[in-house]
């Protein structure tokens, strides 16, 4: 199960430190989010002295946790969730995340008498009102370094190349480029499983991909065709898949 992303006190941060902080879970999923964390960035999206870029990116963010909430499933998915918002202090949830789950009542049948009873002890408690914090970010900045005073020894100057002979350069550490493992083990999985109902004729590759990233839009809304490409790739290096004339078919070893 992938670890979800929660970060405490955004409420009281900085804008300069939180526009940096809200990076990352802004292109999660509701899913892979606390639900501590979802309720700060939806409560932050209703302050309007922040920078007006940063508010678009909160409320767009906002927008987009209604739509995820109705589409989570019914049974243990969405009864998670509902345990997790029960478990929040009232005044913490805003306006906008209390409208999200009021159509609920409507699709949640088995549940109405439970989304009724939270909607109803939010009501008794008005939303906490946001302030950011006022505090500037702590910039080091790199101090020049004394002039050498007289009598100093100087330091040894640099050997100089041969005539012809280029001066190495300094090698660079490669970058360090993160990899999501459960991400890219559902992206397996489920290339994987669409194949498996095409054992004979395969899947065009246009066609795979966007059904894996159909499935994947609830979990991953921010994933593209060429991270599905790369490993599927993976997959027919390992000898799982083959590719050939455009269609990807799973071979009948594994």
């Amino acid at each position: 199960m992938t670890r979800r992303v929660n970060i405490d006190n955004l409420r009281s941060v900085d804008p300069v430190t939180l526009d940096i902080i809200v990076q990352e879970p802004l292109r999660r999923a509701l899913v892979q989010l606390t639900v501590g964390t979802v309720a700060d960035m939806c409560a932050l999206s209703e302050v309007e002295s922040l920078p007006r870029n940063l508010r678009k990116q909160l409320q767009t963010f906002t927008e987009r946790m209604g739509p995820e909430i109705a589409d989570l499933p019914d049974g243990e998915p969405f009864l998670e969730l509902l345990t997790e918002f029960e478990a929040l202090p009232p005044a913490r949830i805003p306006v906008v995340l209390r409208n999200h789950f009021m159509p609920q009542l409507d699709q949640r049948h088995e549940l109405k008498a439970r989304v009724q009873a939270l909607l109803d002890r939010w009501s008794q408690e008005p939303a906490e009102v946001v302030v950011p914090g006022t505090g500037k970010p702590l910039i080091h900045r790199v101090k020049k370094a004394e002039p050498p005073t007289a009598g100093a020894p100087k330091a040894a100057p640099k050997p100089r190349a041969a005539p012809g002979e280029k001066a190495a350069k300094p090698s660079r550490a490669a970058p360090v480029k993160f990899v999501d493992q459960d991400r890219q083990k559902w992206i397996r999985d489920t290339v994987l499983e669409r194949l498996d109902d095409y054992m004979e004729q395969g899947l065009r590759e246009d066609v795979l991909i966007a059904g894996v990233k159909h499935r994947g839009r609830a979990h991953y809304p921010d994933m593209t065709n060429p991270e599905v490409l790369s490993v599927m790739r993976d997959l027919g290096t390992a000898g799982r898949v083959k590719q050939s004339a455009g269609r990807w078919r799973r071979m009948m070893t594994w």
